[in-house]
């Protein structure tokens, strides 16, 4: 699971993250190792602990807001 775009804050906090002078602070660390079942045409959800992390650099616009966080999956079946 990977990063694969821009960390998003929602439309009621579109100042947060619109310019250099409204960071974020949000990162993704991308997740190795996991291992996930999904049964045949299933789906899932899962928790990623420490994935995702806003740090002090955030904007005070961003006080509040819920962020999308686009990621790539790649799996195998077993």
């Amino acid at each position: 699971m990977t990063g694969n775009g821009t960390i998003t804050a929602d439309s009621g906090h579109s100042t947060c993250g619109s310019d250099a002078g409204h960071p974020t602070g949000v990162t993704f660390t991308n997740q190795t190792g996991q291992t996930i079942n999904v049964a045949a045409s299933g789906s899932t959800q899962t928790t990623l602990t420490n994935a995702a992390h806003m740090s002090s650099a955030s904007d005070d616009s961003c006080q509040g807001a819920t962020f999308t966080i686009p990621v790539s999956l790649s799996g195998h079946s077993s």
